[in-house]
Formats: C-alpha cells, structure tokens, sequence
C-alpha cells in the first residue's frame, strides 16, 4: 500500500541529521529532543510553501522501516514515506504490521 499525499511532490527537498544545537520537539512523536542529540532535519517547499520538520532518530528509524516495507511491496520512490507528521496516524491505520509488531490486545 503506497502513501497517498494530499499536496504534489515538493519542488524543493533538502534532508540531513544534524546534531541538536538547542531543544526541540519532534515533529512525529512531540517529545523534546535535547541539546546534543542527534535529529533528522527535513526543509521542503510544497505547492509555494515553505516548512521545516524536526525528527527525532526513534521515530526517523520507523519511518525508514515502514518505507522499506512499502519498496518491497512495489511502491516507487514518492510513495514509500509517511506523509510528514503522520507516523503515528499511519501506525494506528495498520503499519506496525510491517515491522512485525502486534498489539497487546491480540497476544
């Protein structure tokens, strides 16, 4: 199952870790990232607008777990991501699967 986004890919994408040089919050799961700690820095312009977003490197590490998820099931490059600042949303709509999770509930 490939991401479907609500805006077009972004005409300008620049992503990198960098090392936190004050505190933060993560964009996906909005815990603090301290002083010192590493993060995923993302900038993108869509559809004229410019944002930035903050990943701490728990949440950066799901994120490229469920794309690696989404490749072997034949997504192509665009789609493989959650949309930015909806890993949580895409882990309640099933995704844990992909990383071999299972609820409580089920066990």
């Amino acid at each position: 199952m490939c991401f479907h986004y609500e805006v077009g890919p972004p005409s300008i994408y620049r992503c990198q870790f960098v090392t936190a040089r004050k505190p933060r919050e993560c964009s996906e799961c909005f815990l603090s990232i301290l002083k010192g700690e590493r993060y995923h820095y993302v900038f993108g312009v869509w559809e004229g607008s410019p944002s930035t977003y903050s990943i701490c490197e728990q949440c950066q590490w799901l994120r490229e777990r469920i794309a690696e998820s989404e490749r072997k099931a034949g997504c192509g490059s665009y789609g493989v991501y959650p949309p930015l600042g909806d890993l949580h949303d895409c882990l309640e709509e099933g995704h844990y699967r992909s990383l071999g999770w299972v609820p409580l509930e089920m066990e």
